[in-house]
């Protein structure tokens, strides 16, 4: 019976509430598929010219600049989409006003955020894909994938970012607008994740709070995998790193929207936007 339940509270958070909405506004569902496609052409135009500077800085994790910033950039765009997803979501429902109704359904908070997830990690599995496929049959990118070692990174990357997703959620439960995680998250983490540059030849300020951030160090064992054929007992060190990330931000996401929650819900300000 609980499965059931399950199940059918997912469908209604993905297909009904996240595919049927998404796909009514037709220009907008064309607008962000463009915003998918276009930046990987951008970096490659920027790679005819500079890829040579940055050859020797790419060679540990790729072949080429542009295999570098076609896996960078199938999973920053994924990852920060999942962060700023639930703020964003959260912020649409309290200018609705159906934000109140929602989290004083029988469904409990953290299971409304875990469910509405499930609609941003489908749109932008479609994205990852889309992106990669674009590099493989346009750019000529040639992937040599592990794929076992694959499917268990990119799973721990997500992971270790759905916390940093509930902290940004929490924080907008919390002051309503202006959301300085998920701006950081789908802003500049793509410059300092390594996404489309080699965190080496940022500067060293710079590259210490890369090197503090879960997804750079996914997305150098990602591409590990899936450009060198990489086992995962190669990238051992990285997926250790990423279930000790999943562990810490997982339960500090959890908590930090469970304390904003009942902040609000104390001050009356649940309606509020």
């Amino acid at each position: 019976m609980w499965l059931n339940r399950v199940i059918r509270k997912a469908y209604i958070f993905t297909f009904i509430r996240g595919l049927r909405v998404w796909s009514t506004y037709k220009s907008q569902a064309l607008f962000t598929v463009l915003g998918w496609l276009l930046p990987v052409f951008l970096y490659y135009f920027i790679a005819n010219y500079f890829s040579h500077q940055i050859s020797d800085a790419v060679s540990p994790y790729a072949t080429s600049y542009i295999g570098f910033f076609i896996v960078g950039l199938a999973f920053q765009g994924y990852v920060s989409a999942l962060v700023s997803s639930l703020s964003q979501r959260i912020r649409t429902e309290e200018e609705m006003g159906t934000l109140e109704h929602l989290m004083l359904s029988p469904t409990s908070p953290s299971s409304i955020l875990i469910y509405t997830m499930l609609w941003p990690l489908l749109l932008n599995s479609v994205q990852a894909a889309a992106v990669l496929l674009v590099g493989i049959y346009l750019l000529g990118v040639r992937l040599h994938v592990d794929v076992l070692a694959t499917v268990i990174l990119a799973v721990l990357v997500l992971a270790s970012n759905v916390g940093i997703g509930m902290m940004a959620a929490a924080y907008t439960l919390f002051a309503k607008q202006g959301n300085p995680i998920s701006l950081f998250f789908s802003t500049f983490s793509v410059f300092i994740s390594g996404a489309v540059f080699p965190v080496t030849l940022l500067p060293a300020a710079i590259r210490y709070i890369s090197y503090a951030i879960p997804l750079t160090w996914g997305l150098v064992a990602l591409r590990m995998t899936m450009l060198q054929g990489a086992s995962l007992q190669l990238v051992s060190s990285y997926t250790v790193y990423l279930a000790v990330a999943c562990l810490i931000t997982i339960p500090l996401g959890l908590y930090a929207f469970r304390r904003a929650f009942d902040f609000v819900r104390r001050q009356g300000t649940l309606s509020g936007y």
